[in-house]
């Protein structure tokens, strides 16, 4: 069940949005994630499906993140700017498309944000895991969500019942949104729980296991390599291989195998 906390929260942000179906985005400001083509995918799923409008809002989340670059504060007006532009063009009296909070949410306030939020469109053109998609999976409870998410983050490996998208082509973004309206709560709950199956096993922990296994794979690898001399396991093996083979090349080093080292190359005869 919802923490009160996260249930007040959440109340308070269905009253202030409206009775609306919310797609949420959320990311730090960078230009890895798409925002910019997020954005014009949103406002083309309004230009060609105008039945959706007043219905339809997109919450989106980014914190801030370098902003003091220049190069970030170019993206930053670069946002605002577009975002202001599909406002400008699509919004009526009591409908605002775009609600957008450029700000850090606590803990609560971002739980609550998943838990009213009926589609996550989670499309970065560049994300090594991506943990929104996971962390907005794992809120969902009575209430099943949406999840679209960008081929290129390294979630959708793993998280394929999610509508998996090219995060640089709008029409997908557009398609995308239509058919996560369109998706019956069957499917929406058959998908979720698949992935919750996912990312309840995914844990922390089995990643820091697995690490550390690997490293110590690793390690002994390398040790095995580092090794002088063969032992009579791979002597064998190296034999049995050299018996049976039709073709053989016996290939040795000069300096320190065939000859011992010298200070002066030229001596080594």
């Amino acid at each position: 069940s919802l923490l009160p906390a996260v249930k007040k929260e959440s109340l308070e942000l269905k009253e202030k949005l409206g009775d609306q179906t919310i797609i949420l985005s959320v990311d730090r400001l960078d230009y890895s994630k798409g925002i910019l083509r997020r954005v014009n995918g949103f406002a083309q799923f309004l230009e060609h499906h105008p039945e959706y409008r007043e219905k339809v809002s997109l919450a989106m989340i980014v914190t801030p993140s370098r902003d003091t670059v220049e190069k970030y504060a170019d993206l930053k007006i670069h946002i605002d700017q577009t975002i202001g532009h599909v406002n400008g063009k699509y919004a009526t009296v009591g409908w605002t498309p775009i609600h957008y909070y450029y700000r850090s949410f606590d803990f609560e306030g971002l739980s609550a944000m998943y838990n009213i939020a009926d589609i996550a469109l989670v499309t970065p053109l560049r994300d090594g895991m991506n943990l929104v998609a996971k962390e907005y999976l794992a809120s969902k409870r009575e209430k099943p969500g949406v999840l679209i998410l960008s081929e290129m983050a390294g979630a959708a490996a793993e998280l394929s019942d999610a509508i998996i998208i090219n995060p640089m082509d709008a029409n997908e973004i557009e398609n995308a949104i239509l058919q996560a309206l369109s998706m019956n709560d069957e499917e929406k709950k058959n998908r979720l729980l698949r992935m919750q199956e996912i990312i309840s096993t995914q844990t922390v922990q089995k990643w820091a296991n697995d690490f550390v296994r690997q490293l110590r794979s690793i390690k002994k690898q390398n040790e095995e390599i580092r090794q002088k001399t063969i032992d009579k396991k791979a002597f064998s093996n190296i034999k049995h291989l050299f018996d049976k083979s039709s073709q053989r090349l016996i290939v040795l080093d000069y300096d320190g195998t065939l000859s011992p080292f010298y200070k002066k190359p030229e001596d080594a005869t």
